[in-house]
This record gives C-alpha cells, sequence and structure tokens, in this order.
C-alpha cells in the first residue's frame, strides 16, 4: 500500500514524509537487488524533495508498475 499512501501524503502537501517514505523505498528495493524500483524510488524521492508535483505524478505511476514484480520477487521467496 505504499503507492496510496504516499498518494495521500502528496495530496495533503506532506512532501516531507513522503520523500522519506521514498527513501525508505530506495533502501529497501536496493538491499532486495530490485533496481528498477530503487531508481523510481529515487527519482520519486527528488521530486518530492522539489515539490515537482507533475514529476511526482510520473513517477508514482512509475513506481506503482514497478512494484508489481519486485513484490512477487519478495512472495516467491516465502514459499
Amino acid at each position: 500500500n505504499a503507492v496510496p499512501t504516499l498518494e495521500g501524503l502528496i495530496l495533503n502537501h506532506n512532501y516531507e514524509e513522503a520523500q522519506r517514505l521514498a527513501h525508505t523505498l530506495k533502501g529497501v528495493a536496493g538491499n532486495l537487488e530490485a533496481q528498477e524500483l530503487s531508481g523510481v524510488a529515487d527519482a520519486l524521492e527528488n521530486a518530492c524533495a522539489e515539490e515537482n508535483l507533475s514529476a511526482i505524478q510520473k513517477f508514482l505511476a512509475d513506481l506503482d508498475k514497478a512494484l508489481t514484480p519486485a513484490l512477487q520477487a519478495v512472495n516467491s521467496l516465502q514459499k
């Protein structure tokens, strides 16, 4: 539920907390070697720091797409 959480933070103009969550996602993705997800989270973190709403919207959509295969990979490790 990272994307809906981020969307809520952005909707409430809480860019600092959104930036922090994107940074956390970047770190976790990096630790899991999910490079695409880590890169998107990094771009989102920077967009939040700049409060660039158009970039944030783009990277939120990219994050949503990148999360699906990453979560599937993590779930496959639990079996």
